[in-house]
């Protein structure tokens, strides 16, 4: 049911004696449903469902090929994140170790600093108080002995 292949010359008598009836374009129409070699011929449903098995299977590869490659360069992914993790932690580790000594100073002095402001406005405190308290004892003290006088004086009369 397939169309055999011509030979050559086979094709070369068709085309000459029919050019000269129906015409070149008409004759070279014709031919080409004969094919000329065994490489033209028409496909059969036998090979073509070969050839798409083949396609498959080849599908097939290619996907398990594609999967393989994909945990691989996911591999490499988590490889080069894990590395750049460790190497942003160390770097915050080393500013933090860095910084936080700078800020213990920092600390440190302010602490001075505030202690020292702190004791001499006590001192200053402390001597007001002190002269307060005088004036205060020295007054209530002359009050004392003047009331003591006025009452003195109240019993006596």
């Amino acid at each position: 049911n397939h169309p055999v292949a011509l030979t050559e010359k086979s094709r070369s008598a068709l085309y000459q004696g029919l050019t000269t009836i129906i015409g070149d374009q008409a004759v070279e129409e014709m031919l080409s449903y004969f094919p000329a070699r065994d490489v033209e011929e028409p496909v059969t449903k036998e090979f073509l469902r070969a050839e798409m098995n083949d396609l498959r299977v080849e599908m097939s590869d290619l996907r398990t090929e594609l999967a393989s490659m994909e945990i691989r360069v996911i591999d490499r992914m988590d490889t080069k994140l894990d590395a750049l993790d460790q190497k942003l932690t160390s770097k915050i580790d080393a500013l933090d170790q860095k910084f936080g000594a700078r800020f213990d100073a920092l600390d440190q002095k302010f602490d001075q600093k505030l202690t020292s402001k702190i004791d001499a406005l006590d001192q200053k405190f402390g001597a007001k108080f002190d002269r307060l308290s005088a004036y205060a004892i020295g007054g209530n003290v002359a009050t004392a002995a003047t009331l003591a006088g006025v009452i003195f004086m109240a019993l006596r009369f």
